[in-house]
């Protein structure tokens, strides 16, 4: 099994990846890292900032935001087994002081299962899965249209 703990566009252009490989015989997992600065599919530029109505939402922040948010980041936690996986989106938005406010939403979980824990609304499922699946075509090597020159 396979599950993404990171998916990452920075504002430098620096795709991070991270993920575990859980061997059904293993005790531990094994992490693994990509770091690229292979332009991404539009698609998974897309995939990300689909959390936009998510943080705003969750951050209670102005409507208008929604547009001028930029998800930079999903990080994922496993939970014990059969329960899923925490979730925290980091934003950032430029003010017009020149700064540049970064946000975490609060920490939510895939099922809600231990005390204390609060479940991600369902229609997070689908960004996730969207996500997860571009993400992992991005691992398998599918990047944005690179510049072919003529010989």
């Amino acid at each position: 099994m396979q599950m993404f703990t990171k998916i990452k566009h920075s504002s430098k252009g620096v795709v991070e990846i991270h993920w575990l490989t859980v061997p059904e015989d293993a005790p531990e997992s094994i992490e693994h890292k990509l770091v690229s600065e292979d332009e991404p599919r539009k698609e998974y530029q897309k995939a990300l900032q689909a959390f936009r109505g998510y943080v705003v939402t969750i951050c209670e922040l102005p409507e208008k935001w929604k547009e001028t948010v930029d998800v930079i980041s999903l990080s994922f936690s496993p939970q014990k087994k059969d329960e899923g996986r925490g979730l925290v989106v980091t934003a950032k938005r430029a003010l017009g002081n020149g700064l540049t406010l970064v946000l975490n939403t609060p920490y939510l979980t895939e099922f809600g299962f231990h005390e204390g824990a609060l479940k991600w609304p369902d229609y997070l499922d689908n960004l996730v899965q969207r996500a997860n699946d571009e993400a992992k075509s991005y691992r398998e090597g599918d990047r944005a249209q690179q510049i072919l020159k003529a010989s």
